[in-house]
């Protein structure tokens, strides 16, 4: 396996969760392999661990690092919230044709449908499986499609646990400025969930930065708040497939041209109006 599909793989998952990961891959046979998990020396997390088989099937299984029994307890113990986030993750993994095996304490469970899952977890297992892995008009390629699929169930993973909000220290006139980050700006995994479910295509003009600029326009795109961030107090709950919606920049530039933003439909009814 060529370290540039590692290092890759790597640089995507750190610039989107903003967390530090450890990848491995080789080759069994003429299949590809990659081992990724967050970054942690004392193994309290999980393991991602993908697998190609005859350039055909997808396999992904996730579990629990060796001394992980503090995290999985938070996971059971995680809001009805962050749940429904999983859950929702789950649903998009569906819509891809997925097929999810999701163990909670040894028993099956329903991944979309997190009120039947017991309150305290003493184990977990998720595995995910597709076949065939690629349609008709999508190309066989073992990093972007590990990138994709392993971008989804780090998601899942990381939306029942604690995530702190780590705060940026940026330069300013030769001394240093700390810089609180609101926490509604600063959520990957609301960020990566609206994704999943809308793609990268801005949902008001209809631009993708890929079929405009090739392979540096990959992976491109901004996410709006529909709900201004300004209007959230510490009460509310972001529905991250409702609440928010990729845009390119210049359509994020002319919502924010108001103050309150404008809805995204009145941005796309202008739209119209000038192309008319």
């Amino acid at each position: 396996m060529n370290n540039n599909a590692t290092q890759k793989i790597k640089k995507y998952l750190e610039e989107t969760y903003d967390i530090p990961f450890d990848i491995k891959g080789g080759m069994f046979y003429n299949d590809a392999w990659f081992k990724i998990k967050p970054q942690n020396h004392e193994q309290e997390l999980f393991d991602i661990n993908v697998r190609f088989k005859n350039k055909l099937r997808l396999v992904i299984e996730v579990t629990p690092e060796k001394y992980a029994a503090f995290s999985i307890k938070d996971m059971g113990e995680a809001s009805m919230e962050k749940k429904e986030i999983f859950a929702e993750y789950a649903r998009q993994l569906n819509t891809r044709k997925a097929k999810i095996e999701f163990y909670v304490n040894d028993v099956v469970r329903n991944p979309t449908y997190p009120d039947a899952w017991p309150q305290e977890w003493d184990n977990y297992r998720l595995r995910i499986s597709r076949s065939p892995i690629c349609g008709e008009d999508e190309e066989y390629d073992v990093t972007e499609i590990t990138i994709g699929w392993t971008t989804v169930v780090t998601g899942m993973l990381l939306s029942l646990l604690n995530v702190i909000q780590i705060d940026e220290i940026e330069k300013m006139e030769g001394g240093l400025k700390k810089t609180i980050i609101n926490r509604y700006e600063r959520n990957p995994i609301n960020r990566e969930l609206c994704i999943a479910v809308n793609g990268y295509t801005c949902k008001i003009c209809g631009f993708n930065f890929k079929k405009a600029y090739g392979t540096i326009g990959h992976h491109f795109i901004h996410v709006h708040h529909i709900v201004p961030v300004s209007k959230m107090d510490s009460t509310y709950i972001i529905k991250p497939v409702k609440d928010l919606i990729p845009v390119c920049p210049n359509c994020h530039a002319m919502l924010h041209r108001n103050d309150p933003p404008l809805i995204p439909d009145e941005l796309k009814g202008l739209i119209s109006t000038k192309r008319k």
